[in-house]
Formats: C-alpha cells, structure tokens, sequence
C-alpha cells in the first residue's frame, strides 16, 4: 500500500474512544470565532469608511478564497495529515485576527489591511471546512456519523446564528481591539484542544496520488461518475441557488414601513432566527430521521419544505405564519444537509473524501451568487411575491426530478434501508 506520506507512527486505524469530543470542541471554537468575526469585520470597515461596496468587500473577498482554493483544498486534505492540516489552517485564521488587533491598538487599521485579512481568513476557512469533514469517519464510527454530524451542525447553527452576532457586538462596544482579539483566542485554542489528537489522519492510498491538477481531475470524474453523490451534489447547489434568491430578496419584502410586512430591523432579525432556531432543533432530530427515513424520502420531504417556504410569504404577510414557514425550511434544510453530508463520508473512499467534499462545496459556492442575482432580476421586474410564487412552483417541479435522483439512492450504515 503506498501512502503520499508517512504513516503516523503507532497510528491506531479504527476511530479511537474520545477523539470526537475533541474534534466537536473544536470546531466549536471555532464557529463561535468565525459567529465574531463575520459581524466584527464588516462593522469595523464601516468606521472607516461609509461605502456600501467597500463595506461589502470583506464578503466579496471572503467569498472568492472559496473559489480560489477549493478543489485545492481537497486534494490537501487528500494527500496530508488531516489534523495538522486543520491546525495549521487555525493559526492562520488567529494570526489575521491578531494582527488585525494589534493594529487596531495602534490606530493603524486600513480597507485593505481588512480586505487581506478576510480573505486568508477565507482560504483557511475553506480548508479546515473541508479537512474536518473528512476527519469525522476517522474518529467516528459509520453507524454514528448521523449523530456526530448532527451535534457539529448543531453547535455551528447556535453559535453563529445565535451568540457570535450578539456577542461581537458586545465585545466592539468595550473596544475594536478586544473584539479582534477574542476569535483569534478561539481559533488558537482549537488549535490547542486538536493537538493531543491521537490517530491516523492522513488518507492511505492504493495509487500513488499524482500532481495537483492530476489529483484534482481524479476527484471530479469520481464525483462525477457516482450516480448517487454527483446526484445529491446537484440537488445540495439547487437548493443553495433558490435559498440565496429568497433570502436576497426577503429583506426588502420585510422590512420598512412600505414593505410588504412592515418590520423593523429588530423584527426582522426575530423573523431570522425562526429559521436558525428551525435548524437547530432539525440538528438535534437529524440522526433519528435520517436513522428511520430512507433517503428518497428525506430530500422529498426538504423540497416540500422548502416549497412551503417560498409559498407562504407570496399568501400571507404575517409575521407568525411566516416565521412557522421560515422554522419548517430550517429544520428540513439542517435534516437534509446532515443526511447529505453522512451519506458522503460514508460511502467515499478514504483516498477521495477530501475531493469529492471540495467539488461538491463548489457546486454549491457557485450556485450562491447565481441565486442571489436571479432572485434580484426577477424581483425587481416583478415583484418579491411573483418571485416567492415562482421559487415555489420551482420546488414543486423539482419533485419528479428528486424521486428520479434518489431512485437507486443507496443507504449509508445506520439509515433505514
């Protein structure tokens, strides 16, 4: 067996007793800081400047290291030690934010320094995302990799969308140099919590795994000629595409006196948090659903979900109904994406997993802003209704297509057959 570099000595090769605990830890510092980064950087930018653009480019950069690293990323995660990996891609996230807290101490933060910083931020990011999915089935057995995933959604969901917003703007008001300082904190303590790590986390290899665009090249054509992923990789950027054209629009559809629902910016932030509070409690449930559910049927009852998301605000503009809408979408879209992601570490190779996860994540980064744009086109010829109405008769047409998908659809150990 050839491996692309040296077994770690004395690795054990069956997941070891408490090695997720200290993966979920991690992680878990981690989404807290990324929860304070993501509401710090755009807020600190705006003292320096009151461009809309300027400030929209810490998320413009953020958003093109994804594309500028992923498949990259996956042939790393492929061929080196996972865990060091996912350490080495955390000291680069603490450094950009220490860095940009001791300038900040010194009054010497700039536009670009910002931009610089999101944007490394964004290749680590993308990095250990793509590393510590592949290190779940290192340290988890396959029949507990619905539950494993779920408690990782989950922790991500509660911290970014529930404490790192709040949290962030608490620390900005002590001071923009506390506020840096604290996720860097976090991304180095993950780094600390991952170091006594024990076990094997690089990917052994039958072939010798070839030059970078060779190994690139080899991860999509598997994704691509494996009826079930490449297939749940089309419906996770179809559903990625239609969310981002509803959320794009949903603001404008919500908030000021002359919208539609007539929110305040506060009321719309509670209308927010239907959805990630849906998400949470479908985390909690995701392992028993997708344990007793096949999967054609979990991707069947998400596109019904969603279409009852998109259609309920094209009815109806009351902020109850709405949000119940909002808590269904959440809860199918986190149930749906845990399957998704379980289903993927544990029917690809070891060999592949680093691969096929980045080409799959770039399917959905780029179906993003094609969303986002077709939902704004629509809506500013029409109106937010019109396109509500047609993301939901989209949905509905979509269903045939889903149940052909999922024909064949394989279970993965621990879902019903």
């Amino acid at each position: 067996m050839v491996t692309e570099s040296p077994p770690e000595t004395g690795a054990p090769t069956t997941p070891r007793r408490g090695g997720f605990a200290r993966l979920w830890t991690a992680t878990t510092f981690t989404a807290l800081a990324d929860g304070l980064y993501l509401m710090v950087l755009p807020l600190v930018a705006l003292d320096l400047t009151q461009s809309p653009s300027l400030v929209s480019g810490i998320r413009v950069a953020q958003t093109l290291a994804g594309f500028a690293i992923g498949l990259i990323a996956g042939y790393l995660v492929d061929r080196y030690n996972r865990k060091r990996l996912t350490i080495h891609a955390n000291v680069v996230r603490g450094a950009c934010m220490l860095a940009l807290a001791v300038a900040a101490g010194a009054d010497g933060l700039t536009l670009p320094m910002l931009y610089a910083a999101a944007f490394l931020i964004g290749v680590a990011e993308t990095i250990t995302d793509t590393a510590e999915q592949a290190l779940v089935p290192m340290v988890v057995d396959k029949e507990r990799l619905g539950r494993a995933n779920s408690r990782i959604y989950g922790a991500q969901t509660v911290l970014n969308d529930f404490v790192g917003a709040p949290l962030g703007a608490a620390l900005l008001a002590l001071s923009t140099a506390v506020a840096l300082y604290t996720p860097a904190g976090l991304y180095l303590a993950a780094c600390v919590v991952l170091l006594p790590l024990a076990g094997r986390f690089t990917a052994q290899h039958t072939e010798p795994l070839g030059s970078i665009w060779t190994g690139i090249g080899e991860g999509v054509r598997e994704l691509r000629k494996d009826r079930d992923l490449f297939g749940l990789a089309v419906f996770q950027s179809g559903t990625q595409f239609v969310n981002m054209a509803f959320f794009a629009v949903f603001v404008v559809f919500a908030v000021g006196s002359s919208s539609a629902m007539g929110l305040s910016e506060f009321g719309y932030s509670l209308l927010i948090t239907a959805a990630a509070a849906g998400a949470v409690t479908g985390s909690v449930c995701a392992d028993r659903v997708i344990g007793r559910l096949p999967g054609r049927t979990v991707l069947l009852l998400m596109t019904g979900g969603l279409a009852l998301c998109f259609g309920v605000p094209a009815a109806s503009s009351q902020p109850l109904v709405v949000g119940a809408a909002l808590a269904v979408s959440g809860f199918v879209t986190a149930v749906g994406g845990i399957f998704t992601m379980s289903f993927r570490q544990a029917l690809v190779r070891e060999e592949m997993l680093g691969r096929v996860t980045a080409g799959s994540r770039m399917l959905s980064l780029a179906a993003r802003p094609l969303g986002a744009l077709a939902g704004g086109a629509i809506a500013q010829l029409a109106s937010p209704r019109v396109l509500f109405v047609f993301l939901a008769l989209l949905m509905v047409a979509a269903v045939p297509l889903v149940w052909r998908i999922t024909a064949a659809l394989r279970s993965f150990p621990g879902s019903a057959p």
